[in-house]
């Protein structure tokens, strides 16, 4: 269950996978505020990768989003073992 994250921090939530390992790969996320408001969001085709490169590439769009918008504090959550 998602829970929104605690006063002034943003969380970001993502994921990347691939058909095959590696394969067709796509990765998307979403950053939300502690009222649980949609900050921004994205979702792209990636090409041929695997998951755990895919993974990575969602995390680093996520933080790239976030520091666009001036976030002090961040929590990442990623589906990603």
């Amino acid at each position: 269950i998602w829970k929104p994250p605690p006063f002034g921090v943003v969380k970001l939530n993502t994921d990347g996978e691939a058909r095959g390992n590696p394969g067709l790969a796509s990765m998307k996320g979403i950053a939300h505020d502690s009222l649980g408001t949609p900050l921004f969001f994205f979702a792209y085709q990636l090409g041929h990768y695997t998951n755990n490169v895919d993974e990575i590439m969602a995390i680093q769009r996520a933080l790239l989003g976030a520091t666009k918008l001036g976030c002090p504090s961040i929590i990442v959550e990623s589906d990603s073992k």
